[in-house]
C-alpha cells in the first residue's frame, strides 16, 4: 500500500562518478515494502515533480536506494546531507515475484537497472534459490556493487565488449568474459535454457532489453520477466515473448489515479483484467462485529 514518509538520512554519497548510494531511516515497518522491484517517488526542495527512484534493499527501518545523478533534481538530491528529512511515497509499484523464479534464476543488470536486482537476488537466496547475476558497464568508472552481489553468495558474471575493462573486473567477480548479453552465441554459451527464469533489467537502453529478451526467448529460456520503461516498450517485449512486463512508474501513476478519483479507495492491486482487490476505510457500522454479522 502507497503511504507518505518523513525519512531521516543516514546516508548520501558517490559510489562512482554519477552514481549516489542513500540510506533512508523510519519506524519499523512504516515503509511498507514488500517485494524487490518497488521504488519510491522522492519530494525535492523547490521542485513540483518528485523523482522515482528502485529500492535497491531494504531492512525493517532503513531503506536503500541508488540513483544516477542526470538532472537538476538528482543534483540537488545529492547535495542532502546525513540527518536532513526526506519526504517520499513509499512501497510503490508491484515490484518482482520471487517465487516464480524457480531453483536456478539468471538475472541480468545494467547501469541503473542494477540496483533492484540486488534485493531480488537476496530473496531468492534467502529462500534457497541459486542466482547467477550478469552485470554489464559502459566503462570501468561505472562499476558497482559488484562486491555486494557476491558477499551475498550469488554466482556474478562480469561482461564487456571491451578486453581491458573485463581484465580489470577479473579479480573481483566469480567470472569475467569479454561479450555482448545482447548476442544471442553468447547467451547460448551461458547455457540459459537450464536456468529456471531470467530477469531483464536494464537501464536506458531500450534496445538492448528487446535483443535480450528476443535472443532469451528463442534458446528456450522457460520464463522471462522484464522491466519496461514505458507502454510501448512494454508491448515490444510482450509480442517478443516475455513472461511478464513490470512498469514501476505506470503502476504507481494508475493506483495513485483511482485513488484521486475516488477517495473512499485507498489502494488498488489489479489481479488480471477482469478482478483486482481493492482497499477502503472500515465502515463505522462495521466496527466491532464480527464476520458472521
Amino acid at each position: 500500500m502507497m503511504r507518505e514518509i518523513e525519512f531521516t538520512i543516514l546516508e548520501n554519497k558517490p559510489i562512482t562518478d554519477d552514481i549516489c548510494k542513500m540510506v533512508l531511516e523510519c519506524s519499523a515497518g512504516e515503509h511498507g515494502i514488500t517485494a524487490p522491484g518497488q521504488f519510491i517517488n522522492i519530494k525535492i526542495d523547490g521542485l513540483f515533480l518528485r523523482r522515482p527512484i528502485s529500492i535497491c534493499d531494504w531492512t525493517e527501518t532503513t531503506v536503500t536506494v541508488i540513483y544516477k545523478v542526470v538532472g537538476k533534481g538528482t543534483e540537488l538530491l545529492k547535495t542532502y546531507e546525513p540527518g536532513r528529512q526526506l519526504n517520499a511515497l513509499s512501497a510503490l509499484g508491484n515490484g518482482f515475484a520471487p517465487a516464480r523464479a524457480g531453483q536456478r534464476p539468471l538475472l541480468i543488470g545494467g547501469g541503473v537497472g542494477v540496483p533492484p536486482l540486488y534485493g531480488l537476488c537476496r530473496n531468492l537466496i534467502e529462500a534457497g534459490a541459486r542466482p547467477t547475476v550478469i552485470l554489464g558497464f559502459n566503462t570501468e568508472h561505472e562499476v558497482f556493487y559488484k562486491e555486494e552481489f557476491e558477499k551475498l553468495g550469488a554466482e556474478v558474471l562480469a561482461m564487456d565488449v571491451h578486453n581491458d575493462l573485463v581484465q580489470q573486473l577479473a579479480n573481483d567477480v566469480t567470472h569475467a568474459v569479454v561479450g555482448d548479453a545482447r548476442d544471442k552465441e553468447v547467451l547460448r554459451a551461458l547455457g540459459v535454457r537450464n536456468f529456471d527464469c531470467a530477469v531483464i533489467a536494464i537501464g536506458d537502453d531500450l534496445a538492448a532489453s528487446v535483443l535480450i529478451t528476443m535472443n532469451l526467448k528463442e534458446l528456450g529460456a522457460p520464463y522471462i520477466v522484464c522491466k519496461a520503461h514505458d507502454e510501448t516498450h512494454r508491448l515490444v517485449l510482450e509480442k517478443l515473448g516475455a513472461d511478464r512486463v513490470v512498469i514501476p512508474e505506470q503502476e504507481h501513476a494508475q493506483r495513485l489515479a483511482r485513488s484521486m478519483y475516488s477517495h473512499n479507495v485507498l489502494d488498488y492491486i489489479e489481479l488480471s483484467h477482469d478482478y483486482g482487490i481493492i482497499e477502503v476505510p472500515t465502515p463505522k457500522g462495521w466496527l466491532g462485529s464480527s464476520l458472521r454479522k
